[in-house]
């Protein structure tokens, strides 16, 4: 995947260039209609996601979170501490987002500890 696509995302700002390559070699690009679970609470987790267009609402225990835009990114959470989904993540209309399956991720991150820093900054800045 182009990672310009991702540009929106904070945490591929201060990459280098091999490493933006490197990064967007992991990502695909999904396009889901409207209603689409991308992400169900409870549910293992497989994939993380940066919103590429549209509108998503997160859910926890059927109390609304958050509403995400293009740019944000959700799904590291369980990504990278291999836990149960926290949340629940319904498309609220079509949404084309970037893939990255979880292992291919924290491949990534293995060789990379400063974007598993930049990526962990943003699960905990939404953990409560």
């Amino acid at each position: 995947m182009d990672i310009s696509e991702l540009e929106r995302a904070g945490f591929v700002s201060d990459l280098t260039d091999d490493e933006r390559e490197s990064l967007g070699a992991v990502f695909r690009a999904e396009s889901h209609p409207v209603g689409t679970a991308l992400i169900v609470e409870g549910a293992a987790p497989t994939k993380f996601y940066v919103l590429l267009e549209g509108h998503v609402t997160v859910h926890r225990e059927g109390t609304h979170l958050a509403d995400l835009a293009p740019g944000d990114c959700f799904g590291e959470m369980g990504v990278v501490a291999k836990e149960p989904r926290n949340a629940t993540v319904i498309a609220t209309t079509p949404v084309r987002v970037a893939a990255a399956m979880g292992w291919d991720l924290r491949e990534q991150l293995d060789r990379d500890p400063g974007l598993r820093d930049r990526i962990g900054e943003a699960a905990a800045s939404r953990r409560t």
